[in-house]
């Protein structure tokens, strides 16, 4: 398992001893030093991003046209100078172990209030407990809305949410209580929380 491996860092956009990761791994980049995304690959797709890049400024491109918002941010950077450095946290791994590993270090960020700092699209699933609670007060809100469509998907997020119970808040007992005195189809009782103690538990040597 390779971990820490710094490749190219580029504000030159220079290629130097370029190593091909093993397997299924896991990886960072960073720009000036900052944490800006995390993924997972096979091959040379830790390469990639910084290798669309130098083709687009290659050629003419408006800045506000480019996509994802990555690669819009990644593209602004190097044009400023950023040193960019790609880091391989760990390869050699099985498609599922580099998934729980990707999953469980964007977990970190956030729940270290660094969410922001991330310039990849986070989970929706990853969030901290201040951050879920209110989002359970907000489908609290729209359960009494008077359009349609909102009472709807208020409710099948609800009952996601009370099925997956990734915290035990009690924002989600009173958001299960209020649905069930609504007449709405969510279970009361779940185990989801002990579920997710142990699948976080299983992953948690590879948060590394």
């Amino acid at each position: 398992m390779m971990r820490g491996l710094r490749q190219r860092k580029s504000a030159n956009l220079l290629q130097q001893d370029i190593v091909s990761p093993k397997g299924c791994y896991v990886y960072a980049i960073y720009v000036d030093g900052v944490l800006r995304y995390i993924g997972k690959g096979t091959n040379g797709r830790v390469y990639d991003h910084m290798k669309e890049v130098r083709q687009r400024l290659t050629r003419r491109f408006k800045l506000k046209n480019v996509s994802p918002i990555f690669q819009q941010k990644l593209t602004e950077a190097v044009i400023k100078g950023a040193v960019i450095e790609e880091i391989v946290i760990a390869d050699n791994l099985t498609s599922k172990q580099a998934y729980e590993l990707e999953h469980c270090r964007m977990e970190k960020m956030v729940h270290d209030g660094k969410r922001t700092e991330l310039w990849n699209v986070v989970p929706p699933s990853i969030y901290t407990p201040q951050e879920y609670e209110a989002f359970v007060k907000k489908l609290l809100k729209n359960l009494r809305s008077k359009n349609h469509l909102a009472r709807y998907f208020a409710r099948m997020q609800l009952a996601r949410l009370a099925a997956e119970a990734p915290w035990p808040a009690a924002g989600l007992v009173s958001a299960t209580s209020t649905a069930q005195s609504r007449h709405l189809e969510i279970p009361a009782h779940h185990d989801g929380f002990s579920d997710c103690v142990r699948s976080l538990a299983g992953r948690s040597q590879f948060c590394i």
